[in-house]
């Protein structure tokens, strides 16, 4: 599977990594350390000498250690939720590490001394080759994926060495820059749920120089209570969001925080980390990513739904780094506009269309021009009719979405329908909020079984839907002459029936398979015949 967007470009930047005047006396101490060790336990590699140790680190910092690639450090994906696109089709994931763009082939390293604690040395044809290392003396981790091969005696078990090569950068093959996918887990015996952002180590040589911006977009009530809609943006060269928390204040106080590496510890499964309706229903938090890019950076759209309010209100949005940078916006709460119905929970097939209809009403006391936009946790596009709307006072539109399932699989998505008001310094919003839950739609049904038979025995028909990765259940209804229909919802692409004729002649079956994605339907015809009930001979019982 692909591991990050392939619309990325090369880029070079370069990267420094100093002791800086201005770290505490502990952290001086330790640069000093660092300059004093025994520099022949590291593998000899001249152009990249072990990092200095970094504050960052909260596992615990090892004696020794390096980064895993000697070239300039180019992430083209960085940690948590983001958006995977080949420029069509799109999906939702959250990434367990950073992707490092390097050429195809240069040595990957291990970081500091540790176990091979499991690999994949079958490369061919395949991006599924890694290395996974566990580090007693920091009680963690690390992971090395999308090698085009692993080093020669890497052995489950073999302790391997600070710099040590343990594997090549590798490529997809498709045109997309080759990579390293790196992960760092906190503990020795925990899951892949563990993972924590890499930038937070001394692993990677970067230097955090600049704290996260946040935008409050707007905020506005409905019947489900209050929704705040936060934008983050880290910078493309310094990827490393943490966290975001939204402090309601007024009459009612409220607050929520989504962190990222704590939802990651949380998730109960690698799918459920995977879904973006799971940190709706479990947080009320839509989560909008999109993908790392040179321009915008790491940006993420955040609807925090369901806030406590009263009157008045503010709200304040908060954005936090690795490394504690932060950054804060507020915004006091504007109402006046109204999208009915607030929420809407449809269904539709892969690779198809489904629509939306709202009514926006403008109660604000003026008449302005306001503006539709739609935002999507998979990032699936979608036409919204119309575009923009200038509504006066108490008046009304009728607003259309027709959102496009661009995706080759099953997954939900949540999103927002949104209104904003003319710009100005809080302009008036409201949005309309959706969950959408997927199918792979049926492609086909067809029938197998016998063509011909007698009156009074029993035939068997089966029915096999296409393609075998449908949405289940799926819904059989077999209707036959002479018979009663049968109707049977089973968790399985084929279903079979077995129906008795008493009277002969053509039968005809008809089979319709459906689930969330649609229906089809296959018919069959069999021939029944009455049997001789004997045959008797006619002639002479003697002669000569």
């Amino acid at each position: 599977m692909k591991r990050h967007s392939p619309y990325i470009y090369s880029r070079s930047r370069a990267w420094a990594l100093i002791c800086s005047s201005s770290l505490a006396v502990l952290g001086i101490m330790a640069c000093l350390l660092w300059l004093a060790r025994d520099v022949s336990a590291v593998t000899p590699r001249p152009s990249a000498a072990a990092a200095p140790p970094s504050a960052r680190l909260y596992l615990g910092t090892p004696a020794v250690f390096t980064y895993p690639l000697t070239s300039t450090l180019d992430i083209c994906d960085t940690f948590g939720p983001r958006l995977l696109t080949d420029g069509v089709r799109s999906r939702y994931t959250f990434h367990l590490g950073v992707d490092w763009c390097a050429a195809d082939g240069v040595p990957v390293h291990a970081v500091t001394t540790g176990t091979v604690q499991s690999l994949n040395d079958d490369c061919a044809g395949t991006a599924a080759c890694f290395v996974h290392l566990t580090h007693a003396a920091i009680d963690g981790q690390t992971r090395y994926d999308h090698l085009s091969g692993v080093a020669a005696g890497i052995t489950t078990g073999l302790q391997i060495t600070p710099g040590e090569v343990i594997g090549w950068v590798g490529s997809d093959g498709d045109g997309s820059p080759a990579y390293l996918h790196f992960e760092v887990h906190d503990g020795l015996t925990v899951t892949e749920r563990a993972a924590i952002h890499p930038l937070r180590t001394p692993f990677l040589p970067w230097t955090n120089a600049v704290s996260p911006t946040v935008a409050l977009a707007g905020v506005y009530t409905d019947s489900t209570g209050m929704t705040a809609l936060v934008q983050v943006t880290s910078p493309y060269t310094e990827p490393d969001l943490s966290a975001v928390s939204v402090v309601v204040t007024g009459t009612v106080s409220a607050s929520r925080t989504l962190d990222f590496e704590a939802l990651n510890a949380a998730a109960v499964s690698t799918a459920a980390l995977n879904d973006p309706l799971a940190q709706v229903e479990g947080g009320d938090v839509c989560l909008i990513p999109t993908a790392l890019d040179q321009a915008d950076g790491y940006r993420v759209t955040m609807a925090f739904r369901q806030l406590d309010y009263g009157s008045p209100t503010t709200v304040t949005a908060s954005a936090l780094d690795v490394d504690g940078g932060s950054a804060t916006a507020t915004l006091e709460l504007v109402g006046g506009l109204a999208m009915a119905p607030p929420t809407q929970t449809v269904a539709g097939g892969v690779g198809r269309a489904v629509t939306l209809i709202y009514t926006l009403t403008n109660r604000t006391g003026a008449a302005d021009t306001f503006t539709l936009t739609h935002l999507s946790a998979q990032g699936w596009p979608a036409s919204l009719t119309p575009p923009t709307a200038t509504l006066a006072d108490g008046q009304s539109v009728t607003v259309t979405a027709r959102i496009t399932i661009s995706t080759d699989r099953e997954a939900p998505d949540c999103g927002l329908v949104v209104a904003q008001g003319t710009p100005a310094s809080a302009p008036p919003m409201v949005a309309g909020f959706y969950r959408l839950f997927t199918h792979v739609p049926l492609s086909g049904v067809d029938v197998a079984g016998p063509k011909a038979g007698v009156v009074n025995e029993l035939y068997t028909f089966t029915a096999t839907v296409a393609p075998p990765t449908t949405t289940l259940p799926v819904t059989y209804t077999w209707r036959a002459t002479g018979q009663s229909e049968v109707t049977a919802s089973v968790n399985d692409v084929s279903h079979a029936v077995a129906w008795t004729w008493t009277e002969s002649g053509v039968k005809g079956i008809t089979v319709t398979a459906a689930n969330g994605g649609g229906a089809v339907t296959a018919t069959h015809r069999v021939t029944v015949s009455v049997p001789p009930a004997g045959v008797s001979v006619a002639g002479p019982t003697a002669g000569v």
